[in-house]
């Protein structure tokens, strides 16, 4: 009887290390590979500052329920020095908030659907919240305004506006060519204004090759990942994820929830605004007292 216990009790431990070492085989895959994302102009905010929003060179998306962010952007924007060793697939973090903005320069952002560039000359203002964007280059400006409203996309209007202000003796010409469009995720409003005397055809000009490279992205897509098995060390220790790592179009992406584990933050998802939010774990103390508190009430 005691035999055939122990026969037993080993053909479930060889069972279970098999069961074990097959699904770490089926986690570990290289290769490239199509995949579905869902693009909802999505954004990614620190704390629940309406300040802190991060400005992204690539859109978050929604892969098999679960939103993918470029971990190099999130990881600098909380003061995580970040290091990629192609040779072993291996992302090092080092938090060092030394590292927070330095050496670079915004080219590119993501805004509620909307990806575009800077234009030539341009600065982005930091920080930037998580509703607008501001662009200043010259005597010129642009201003992306979001506000979240259940419209389904549609077609751009243009609409071009003059404004003469007269102060005593100072005379401003200050002209606004507004565009608004309709996203899954709400409304963008697009505002170029210059200060200065242009006709309208350099103005529309001047907007039209803004605008030109911008892509809005809402809606199911098919997009190209490479998986390489990828790792991720943080201040010296493995992180066990749930979801694979994958590169698309040199990005790595890593599931929102796992490169919170990695930082040893919490992320919570604003409906509103179609935004992940990342802050730091209450300590001990304090999920007692809110445990106490509740128990009180």
């Amino acid at each position: 009887m005691a035999t055939k216990t122990i026969k037993k009790f080993i053909s479930v431990l060889m069972a279970s290390a098999l069961a074990m070492s097959s699904a770490q085989m089926a986690f570990a895959k290289t290769g490239k590979e199509d995949i579905s994302v869902h693009y909802n102009g999505i954004v990614v905010t620190v704390a629940g500052s309406y300040y802190g929003a991060i400005i992204t060179q690539k859109e978050p998306f929604i892969h098999e329920n679960m939103v993918y962010v470029p971990i190099r952007t999130v990881s600098e924007e909380l003061g995580y020095k970040v290091t990629w060793d192609d040779s072993i697939s291996t992302v090092y973090l080092e938090l060092n908030d030394m590292v927070r903005f330095e050496e670079r320069k915004i080219t590119k952002d993501s805004f509620y659907g909307l990806e575009y560039e800077v234009p030539k000359g341009g600065e982005l203002l930091e920080p930037s919240s998580s509703i607008e964007r501001w662009i200043w280059f010259g005597d010129r400006s642009i201003v992306l305004s979001f506000y979240p409203d259940s419209n389904e996309f549609s077609s751009v209007e243009t609409i071009l506006i003059d404004l003469t202000e007269e102060d005593d003796s100072l005379l401003e010409e200050y002209t606004v060519m507004e565009r608004e469009i309709k996203t899954q995720a709400g409304t963008i409003f697009v505002y170029l204004e210059l200060h200065g005397k242009y006709t309208e055809d350099e103005i529309v000009k001047e907007f039209d090759e803004f605008m030109d490279k911008t892509v809005f992205r809402t809606g199911q897509e098919r997009i190209q990942v490479a998986y390489k098995d990828i790792k991720i060390i943080s201040n010296g220790k493995e992180v066990s994820m749930e979801r694979e790592p994958f590169i698309h179009n040199g990005t790595i992406y890593l599931a929102v929830r796992d490169l919170a584990k990695a930082l040893n933050k919490e992320v919570e998802w604003d409906h509103w605004y179609s935004a992940i939010d990342i802050k730091d774990k209450p300590d001990m103390g304090e999920k007692v007292k809110r445990k106490n508190i509740i128990n009180l009430n």
